[in-house]
């Protein structure tokens, strides 16, 4: 049974019309539809984030591209930067980050201070990313969701898979484990459920650039839709609440004859017991209402 009856899609296509994820956040969103055919374009920021020592300038109409051997720095701020056609990075205060190579097919970027969650939604296949910490190199080889530390010399993988390379060793992490490289490779668990202002914040931007982003049911992305308007992305670990994306991927779900992947996705990346489930219908589950 679908979640949503024939009649209810009808009333909410006419009351919200098909673009209507494009209205949610849209005062907060800076043009992610932008693809650049170049890592280093600076798709959103807040605060003091600065490029030669000058303020980065916001602007929807004129996003600003970080060229090859420019530094990106924050101070109170944060920062995206668009590093792939379907790959992100969100940089968190008092971060530095170094472009080297802005080409496509073999990205290299250097994290100096801070940290940056880098979010990977599309085939990696043909867009190589490496990014440099000290003398250690880590490249991103599935899509998915990592965050790296600099100052503490750590990459955490929180969905998808990393290779780090040291001294002529290599060390692959995947979702769950760490890689910590001050002196030599060591690998580790870590909890999921690990979260900072930063990583929140990443993971509300990932939900506005999906909403602002027309089309997107046909993008593979990671985020799934529970019940009642709430969606999860289970990289960030996170259930958000978007009436209009929820509608957006529950329409696409109920289309007869075609399964999306996140279908697919086990029970337990629904609600997990750590956070309150979201709201249901009347008392009941929405797939239990008449309609």
């Amino acid at each position: 049974m679908p979640l949503i009856s024939s009649n209810l899609r009808g009333k909410i296509r006419k009351l919200f019309g098909i673009a209507a994820p494009v209205f949610l956040l849209a005062a907060s969103v800076y043009a992610q539809q932008s693809v650049s055919a170049r890592a280093g374009l600076i798709t959103y920021g807040e605060g003091l984030v600065y490029v030669k020592e000058k303020p980065v300038p916001y602007s929807p109409e004129s996003l600003y591209t970080l060229e090859e051997g420019m530094r990106l720095r924050t101070e109170s701020g944060r920062v995206e930067m668009q590093i792939g056609p379907g790959a992100v990075l969100r940089m968190g205060e008092n971060g530095i980050l170094f472009l080297r190579d802005a080409h496509l097919a073999s990205v290299q970027l250097a994290v100096e201070s801070g940290s940056v969650l880098v979010e990977i939604f599309d085939n990696i296949q043909s867009n190589e990313i490496n990014i440099q910490i000290g003398d250690s190199c880590i490249e991103l080889i599935k899509n998915g969701l990592c965050r790296i530390d600099a100052d503490k010399s750590r990459l955490r993988i929180y969905g998808g898979r990393a290779q780090v390379r040291k001294a002529g060793e290599k060390m692959t992490v995947q979702r769950g484990e760490a890689a910590d490289f001050a002196d030599k490779l060591k690998k580790s668990d870590f909890d999921l459920e690990q979260k900072d202002a930063l990583h929140e914040w990443a993971g509300r931007r990932s939900l506005e650039v999906l909403a602002a982003t027309p089309g997107f049911r046909t993008y593979y992305h990671h985020w799934i839709p529970l019940i009642d308007g709430w969606v999860r992305n289970e990289n960030y670990g996170m259930n958000l609440f978007s009436f209009p994306v929820w509608l957006e991927l529950q329409l696409e779900r109920d289309k007869e004859g075609y399964t999306p992947w996140y279908r697919t996705v086990p029970r337990e990346y629904r609600a997990p017991s750590s956070q309150p489930p979201p709201p249901t219908l009347n008392g009941g589950p929405i797939d239990s209402q008449p309609g």
